[in-house]
């Protein structure tokens, strides 16, 4: 992820990135919500690095969705799609907004 960003960074980029959500279960790992817990906070860590935006999707309300996932049990369906779209628009607009006088 380091040499992508450094990549992105060398562009003039505004990096944004995101956090995985909880809704997502993967029996044969009983680790899997810590695993995803430490992607997040290296997400997070990485993001602090490079001053890039992190959308929060982990403690997102859209998790408690019912219909949060698609068929295949990993993607957000189209709704949870939609959701993050959103925000991945909202955020780096705030921060955008901020950073103007």
């Amino acid at each position: 992820m380091r040499k992508m960003y450094d990549l992105a960074t060398e562009t003039g980029v505004q990096l944004t990135t995101f956090t995985l959500g909880r809704s997502y279960v993967v029996p044969v790992f009983p680790d899997w919500t810590e695993r995803v817990l430490t992607l997040n906070d290296l997400t997070r860590a990485l993001a602090a690095q490079y001053d890039a935006v992190v959308v929060d999707m982990w403690d997102h309300p859209v998790n408690s969705r019912e219909n949060l996932l698609s068929t295949d049990r990993i993607h957000f369906s189209t709704s949870g799609q939609a959701v993050m779209a959103s925000e991945m628009v909202r955020a780096p607009a705030a921060t955008l907004a901020r950073r103007t006088p």
